[in-house]
């Protein structure tokens, strides 16, 4: 049978405690597992020390239907790549790709020497080498296809160097506000002109016979010269988890392996950040052009003569391929890209600080209030990022009315399905039904998207609560209970 409809008063929401005022309005809506779940979180205790804001609006009958501390700015975690991927689309385009591309100087004489230099001018792709897409290839296998363009072009030997051009995007590669045990771990990759692999490499590590005993490093693939490892990592108990955090920044070669790996037999593999992707594709580029027998000799040039000469060049996926990854699988590095390509669409450079302007200009112009809205940085992973469950959802209701807007919603996770969400509210209405982008740090906890409730409406929501005092799976439970019941 068909539940019956009645008028919801949030009344219930007035048992929160706090004193913040409380919006509501007549509309009809499926209530009867909504109601018990707001009044089980007005007296749950884990919320006392809590910040925390919900917002809920129907974009059917376009009126607000109900908001909890929706204008309080909270740190967001993930949730903050809405912002940042909602005005790419925006600003850049469905179809924007990134393009890499090898040129070189002076000039190639009869034996097939180019008197000159090979470089690599990077337009700062984050997939350039990542294996996540159908149309990519790994670094490796683009370098020898451009080793091979460099041979077709009649090129032996080269007496200079092979130079890489990262100046597409600023030289401060990482947020400031990032902390320091993020910025070594692959989570903490910083955005380059050049990016290459995803700016990550891979650790093997052994643990020890015993708890508590030294970790062996195995292996580092790919091989980064000149990356040195301070290795303090321990073994832990069975089952403990990953607990290794890699300290260092970007530049910096030296990695400090710090915490615990958990007690097995079978080899363990952790992920870090390449300290300079810039660097380290010029140096790949030349492994491979030396492999293919074309010398790089590295000596000085003298003013090569000539205008540059295009050799090869690489695009990237489309940009509605990139930011589906970028929310579906919540890729902080690709964020942090998108955020400076638009810094050089709009101001024509290609900074964290201008793509934030950029940004946050492409919401206010779109009519979102932007008080409040502290951006620094793209992917949320800054502890110092702010914005309100009620500017998610304005985000979300602006989107749902632009061309790009299912591009957009295909690019959330799908309960019960696909991402963060494939193990959430299986066997309810929101299942293969809620799409939403998720975000988790530590006592951080968001959701934001897209639901249809039984009577057909369209519903977005933005939920974050920062600072409780419960496990991380079980504020998830409680979230989930709430998620569900707006499918009701």
């Amino acid at each position: 049978m068909k539940p019956s409809i009645r008028y919801l008063f949030i009344f219930s929401l007035l048992l929160f405690t706090g004193a913040t005022h409380i919006k509501h309005k007549t509309v009809k809506v499926k209530v009867d597992t909504l109601d018990k779940v707001l009044n089980n979180f007005a007296s749950d205790t884990t919320l006392a020390h809590a910040g925390w804001g919900i917002y809920l609006y129907d974009l059917t009958t376009d009126k607000m239907i109900f908001e909890k501390n929706a204008q309080q700015s909270l740190v967001p975690a993930s949730t903050m790549k809405i912002t940042t991927t909602g005005a790419a689309f925006g600003i850049l385009g469905s179809n924007y790709r990134f393009k890499t591309t090898l040129t070189c100087t002076g000039k190639i004489d009869a034996r097939g020497i180019l008197h000159g230099d090979l470089i690599i001018h990077g337009g700062g792709d984050p997939t350039f080498g990542s294996e996540r897409f159908d149309s990519t290839l790994t670094s490796d296998s683009i370098f020898t296809i451009w080793a091979d363009s460099v041979k077709k072009a009649g090129i032996k030997s080269i007496t200079g160097n092979i130079i890489a051009d990262g100046s597409h995007f600023d030289s401060t590669a990482m947020p400031v506000t990032w902390t320091i045990d993020d910025l070594g771990n692959y989570y903490g990759a910083a955005a380059y002109g050049i990016n290459i692999d995803e700016n990550i490499y891979t650790i093997t590590l052994q643990a020890g016979s015993k708890v508590g005993e030294c970790v062996a490093l195995v292996k580092t693939e790919p091989d980064i010269p000149g990356l040195l490892f301070i290795n303090d990592l321990k073994t832990g108990r069975y089952n403990s988890g990953d607990q290794c955090s890699i300290i260092g920044g970007p530049g910096s070669c030296v990695r400090c392996l710090m915490g615990s790996i958990p007690l097995q037999v079978k080899p363990f593999k952790v992920k870090g950040s390449i300290p300079d992707p810039v660097s380290y594709s010029a140096v790949s580029l030349k492994r491979i052009l030396i492999s293919k027998n074309i010398s790089v000799l590295g000596k000085p040039n003298q003013s090569p003569t000539g205008p540059e000469k295009q050799i090869a060049s690489w695009q990237s996926p489309a940009l509605k391929d990139i930011i589906h990854l970028t929310n579906l699988k919540s890729i902080n590095l690709f964020a942090e890209c998108l955020l400076k390509e638009i810094g050089v669409k709009v101001y024509g450079t290609g900074s964290e600080l201008k793509g934030i302007d950029a940004v946050q200009g492409y919401w206010k112009n779109k009519g979102l209030d932007t008080r409040g809205l502290f951006m620094e940085d793209a992917c949320g992973l800054s502890r110092y990022d702010g914005v309100s469950a009620e500017q998610l959802v304005g985000m979300l209701k602006i989107i749902s009315k632009e061309p790009y807007y299912l591009d957009f919603y295909n690019s959330l996770a799908v309960a019960g399905e696909t991402g963060a969400l494939r193990q959430m509210c299986k066997g309810t209405n929101a299942c293969d039904n809620l799409h939403a982008k998720s975000g988790h740090e530590t006592r951080v906890r968001s959701y934001a998207g897209y639901v249809k409730n039984n009577a057909g409406d369209n519903l977005a929501f933005g939920f974050i609560i920062d600072n409780y005092t419960c496990g991380p799976e079980e504020i998830k439970d409680k979230m989930e209970k709430l998620l569900a019941s707006l499918a009701e």
